[in-house]
């Protein structure tokens, strides 16, 4: 059994944790539960493709749809 699949499996001395796109319940080690918020790549790249789509913009003068970085929202742009 691979580490991926131990990190299902609650053990002691490891720290619950849930998954912020799916909600499923993961055990981490104290070390990597601070670092982590989703259960494995697949979550993680929808999650970060969900965050994508909610910073589009339409461009006042062309009309193409784009998604600003952060800290381009941040500074107003």
């Amino acid at each position: 059994m691979g580490w991926y699949e131990q990190r299902f499996e609650q053990r002691p001395g490891r720290i619950e944790c849930r998954c912020l796109h799916c909600s499923r319940q993961y055990w981490l080690p104290p070390s990597q539960a601070s670092k982590r918020t989703t259960c494995g790549d697949d979550c993680r790249s929808k999650l970060n493709e969900a965050a994508v789509r909610a910073r589009q913009r339409d461009c006042a003068h062309c009309g193409h749809t784009f998604s600003p970085r952060l800290a381009q929202i941040a500074g107003g742009g």
